[in-house]
């Protein structure tokens, strides 16, 4: 839900009463943020009543949902930046080794050990799968039947026994 710009309707009523449109925006951010109207009241400045008289006008859930759509897009972008630094990190990891410091306390690489390479690609390759909606797993039921298995050697063992049978 995009923020509402000035040639859209806006969430808020045209009479403001004290508070202004900015305050009102503030104290939804911050209720998303904060989870309770006695949080959100300390860290504003405005009543706790004010703000429960709010959440009963439909103009306040409109500004709720617009407030949680853009903490949601600060939290998205955020995480990105996360992941995106830890992957540029593990990419030089794995093309220049780990720094590790010896016993003169110089810093030197040395290369990632097989098993932490195993494991990165592991994990990596089940993330990209779950991004691109694949399977990460390929589960086969197998029956085991063991009547089955004995006719199957016994039906073996025959023709072999047929087969050494015409050879003599």
């Amino acid at each position: 839900m995009p923020t509402t710009s000035t040639t859209e309707k806006s969430v808020l009523p045209t009479s403001t009463g004290r508070h202004t449109d900015e305050q009102r925006q503030d104290v939804a951010s911050t209720y998303i943020m904060k989870g309770t109207v006695k949080e959100t009241a300390l860290a504003t400045g405005v009543p706790a009543k004010t703000i429960y008289n709010w959440m009963k006008l439909d103009w306040w859930k409109r500004l709720l949902e617009e407030a949680k759509w853009e903490h949601q897009e600060l939290i998205e972008a955020r995480l990105s930046n996360i992941v995106n630094t830890t992957a540029d990190a593990l990419i030089d990891r794995i093309q220049h080794g780990d720094v590790v410091v010896d016993s003169k306390g110089n810093e030197k690489r040395v290369p990632v050990k097989a098993k932490e390479l195993d494991a990165i690609l592991d994990k990596h390759t089940k993330n990209l799968r779950l991004l691109r909606n694949q399977p990460t797993k390929i589960a086969i039921e197998a029956k085991f039947d063991p009547d089955k298995l004995a006719r199957d050697f016994a039906e073996i063992a025959e023709k072999n026994r047929q087969r050494i049978v015409s050879e003599q």
